[in-house]
C-alpha cells in the first residue's frame, strides 16, 4: 500500500527514515547500486521528496487481517499510541524493523525512553541484559506481524506487560534480582502480536543465552 511522505528522521543506526502519513516509517538508503536514491543525501533532496509516495509493507501486513477484526477495534498499536501518547508530547522513538529478515543486536547499548519494535515476516533478538535504561522507564512498543520478537532484559527488571496478539503467543518470564537492593530498570511493554510471537525473558531465564 504506498503512502505519501510526511517528514524524516535518524534511526538508531544513523540511517534516514521517511515518515509515512499511516503513522508507520520506511528506511531510505541511499546505497548504490543497490538503492538509489541520491535525494536522501541533502536537505533539499528529502525536501523535495515531501508527499511523494512509498509502498509501507506495514500497512500490507495489516492488510491481511479480516476486516472484522478492525471493526471490532483489532487495530495495530501504532494506531492506539498516536492517541495515547502524541507526537508533541513525546520525543521520537528509536526503531528497530525487520521486513523479510532478522536483525540481532547483543552488545551494551543505552536503551531510549521508547523504542519501537517492528517485525513483519522477520525476525528481531535483542540482548539488553547490558545496556543502561532511563531512570524514568522505558517503554518498548512492538508490532509483529507473521513475525517473531525476543527480548532479553537484565535480571530483577520491573516489568508491565500489555501486549497482546491475535493468534500469537505473547510471554513475559522475568525473575526476581538476586540483590534486592540494586537499582532495577522499568521496562513497559505494549503492542500487538498478528499470527506472531513475542517473548520477553532475562538473564536468568532458562531460556536465555548465558
Amino acid at each position: 500500500m504506498r503512502q505519501p511522505i510526511t517528514g524524516y528522521h535518524v534511526d538508531v543506526e544513523r540511517q534516514w527514515v521517511a515518515e509515512l502519513r499511516c503513522g508507520h516509517a520506511q528506511h531510505v538508503r541511499h546505497e548504490p547500486p543497490w538503492q538509489d536514491r541520491p535525494w536522501t543525501i541533502t536537505e533539499e533532496g528529502r525536501a523535495s521528496h515531501l508527499g511523494s509516495e512509498l509502498e509501507c509493507p506495514h500497512c500490507d501486513g495489516f492488510a491481511m487481517i479480516p476486516a472484522a477484526m478492525h471493526d471490532a477495534g483489532m487495530v495495530p498499536q501504532s494506531e492506539h499510541s498516536r492517541d495515547v501518547v502524541p507526537m508533541a508530547e513525546a520525543s521520537r522513538p528509536a526503531k528497530i524493523s525487520a521486513l523479510f529478515s532478522s536483525v540481532e543486536r547483543g552488545s551494551p547499548a543505552v536503551v531510549p525512553p521508547r523504542l519501537e519494535i517492528s517485525a513483519v515476516f522477520g525476525n528481531v533478538e535483542l540482548d539488553l541484559r547490558t545496556s543502561h535504561f532511563d531512570p524514568q522507564g522505558t517503554e518498548i512498543i512492538i508490532t509483529a506481524t507473521f513475525g517473531n520478537v525476543e527480548i532479553c532484559l537484565p535480571v530483577g527488571t520491573i516489568v508491565e506487560n500489555h501486549g497482546s496478539g491475535i493468534l500469537a503467543s505473547v510471554r513475559c518470564r522475568v525473575g526476581e534480582p538476586m540483590d534486592a537492593s540494586a537499582p532495577r530498570a522499568h521496562v513497559r511493554i505494549t503492542g500487538r502480536a498478528i499470527l506472531s510471537s513475542i517473548e520477553i525473558t532475562d538473564g536468568l531465564d532458562d531460556g536465555a543465552d548465558d
